[in-house]
């Protein structure tokens, strides 16, 4: 009977627990991080723009693991962002490292790779991609 209690508690609890895959993300999300160098490694993140949560983008285990969630201030400042923002077509072509954002809305995505370090083909793309940095750098410190 105790057994059946406790399944009947996660069962309760667990709809917040959603465990997201690169398969199964919302529709509307942001991308973004740097790659290249000499080990061609990186970080990638992956904000769901639905409900503030930040995963990272784990290359080696292919997992997208909870780095934690924006607050409603700071998810509308990007979203605000986001919506005014130009991703040029064209630039200077990515080097060794590169930073990258892709936004997915829609049904279409919008990316733009640029050279590190800052870079930024406009302010625009800066200030939205140092926005999102300063969140993970937030919730980074706040884990350990």
């Amino acid at each position: 009977m105790r057994a059946i209690f406790y399944l009947f508690l996660a069962a309760l609890f667990c709809p917040g627990c959603k465990q997201y895959t690169p398969e199964n993300l919302p529709a509307e999300h942001v991308r973004f991080g740097s790659k290249g160098g000499i080990t061609g490694g990186g970080r990638e993140y992956v904000l769901l723009l639905n409900n503030g949560r930040l995963l990272f983008d784990d290359e080696y285990t292919g997992k997208l693991e909870k780095v934690g969630k924006l607050t409603k201030a700071e998810l509308s400042t990007v979203r605000a962002e986001l919506s005014g923002m130009v991703f040029p077509k064209s630039g200077t072509p990515p080097g060794n490292y590169n930073t990258s954002m892709s936004y997915h809305h829609d049904g279409t995505t919008e990316k733009i790779s640029w050279r590190q370090p800052g870079g930024a083909p406009t302010a625009e793309v800066k200030n939205c991609y140092n926005s999102l940095m300063t969140a993970v750098r937030r919730l980074r410190k706040t884990d350990n």
